[in-house]
């Protein structure tokens, strides 16, 4: 499985992304919670422009192994780009409970709210969405946002 995982990340990165998704792909068949390969193939599925397919290999990869920051950054950037500002908001709480994570979450928690502050809903609304927020009250914020 190393040898495979290794082989689709040197496709990967060369370009050659049918072939390293194949490789993937074959990797999960045998180990389906591999973490990095379960990242790697939500990035090529964002590649493919299938950015709602790839949570599912985030969510995989975050589950496996919670320690590695830039999984859970990458899972955060789909969700912003698919506008799911308030699963956004649930993986930032979800990711409160690793200490390790503690810069990332600040970053996200700024970016989350830059993002709602350029939604356009009622002025009055989205106030109440980022302040919400802005103290932690995430499903506060996610009821004000749906």
């Amino acid at each position: 499985m190393d040898q495979a995982l290794s082989a689709a990340i040197t496709c990967h990165r060369n370009g050659e992304l049918p072939r390293a998704k194949r490789l993937y792909q074959a990797v999960l068949n045998d180990a389906p919670t591999q973490p990095i390969a379960n990242h790697n193939l939500a990035l090529v599925f964002i590649h493919e422009g299938r950015l709602k397919e790839s949570l599912f290999h985030f969510k995989a990869a975050t589950d496996s192994d919670p320690t590695i920051e830039q999984h859970w950054r990458s899972f955060f950037t789909a969700l912003i780009e698919l506008r799911q500002f308030s699963d956004a908001g649930a993986l930032i709480l979800s990711m409160e409970t690793h200490a390790e994570l503690h810069n990332a979450v600040l970053d996200m928690r700024s970016e989350l709210t830059a993002s709602l502050s350029r939604l356009e809903p009622a002025e009055e609304e989205l106030e109440d969405i980022i302040l919400a927020f802005k103290n932690a009250r995430y499903e506060e914020a996610k009821l004000a946002s749906s």
